[in-house]
């Protein structure tokens, strides 16, 4: 691949290898000027630049090759630093074909165009698993809200009941249903069965009112236990 590609040229600011020897810049200058006169290095073109304060300062413009000999002269010890920053910079260097081969020219294009291809790919992958994770978290928060909501409607009812709670509350933390709590209070003279247009219900009965309150709906009667009495409606269920 490097027969076939070739890197625009790249240059180095005397400013910048001065920052990177921390020495001043005109001392860098100098023995840019002193490994010229000596026929070491080439000498670079000077361009005109504004300073951090605003300044106008010449500057040189020194290629890879010269820099490492200037940063040697100067500071032998930051040629680590100088090997970083050419890696850095050629990580943008654009290149282009040889097209004095043709075919090596297209083969250049075409590993170009595979390499975007994967990256791109890659990236819309990348985005696709954010928004599935997006998707899930989102549906577990709305199912989390969902049940908050459910609790706060039992909540609410609940105290539209006057704080009475139905046999279902009442029992959800222990392994005994309504309907067996139903039979048992039956049993016990609380309650009876009323048949209404052939469907069964439950009714207090007299005694069952010193216990329970019944709350009539569209569709059915509702028996809530009075507050102080849970415990009594228990222990009755459980023939303590």
């Amino acid at each position: 691949m490097n027969d076939l590609m070739c890197n625009v040229g790249q240059t180095m600011s005397s400013l910048e290898i001065a920052e990177l020897v921390e020495s001043r810049h005109d001392s860098v200058k100098r023995t840019i000027d002193r490994l010229v006169s000596n026929g070491v290095i080439e000498l670079p073109p000077m361009v005109e630049v504004k300073n951090h304060i605003g300044q106008t300062v010449s500057i040189y413009k020194v290629n890879e090759r010269s820099s490492y000999i200037v940063v040697a002269q100067l500071s032998p010890e930051f040629t680590a630093k100088l090997v970083d920053f050419w890696q850095a910079s050629k990580k943008d260097v654009p290149v282009i074909p040889d097209f004095s081969d043709p075919a090596a020219a297209a083969r250049a294009w075409a590993n170009e165009f595979e390499e975007k291809k994967l990256m791109r790919a890659q990236r819309d992958e990348a985005i696709k698993t954010k928004a599935e994770i997006g998707s899930r978290r989102e549906a577990t928060a709305m199912s989390t809200a969902s049940v908050a909501v459910k609790k706060v409607v039992r909540l609410e009812k609940i105290l539209e009941r006057h704080d009475c709670k139905t046999m279902t509350e009442l029992l959800e933390d222990t392994a005994i249903s309504a309907r067996v709590a139903n039979i048992e209070l039956e049993t016990l003279g609380y309650l009876y069965t009323e048949v209404v247009n052939g469907k069964k219900r439950k009714r207090l009965t007299e005694k069952g009112e010193e216990i329970a309150k019944e709350f009539p709906s569209k569709k059915f009667i509702q028996i809530g236990v009075l507050p102080g009495s849970e415990d009594r409606v228990i222990d009755m269920i459980l023939g303590r």
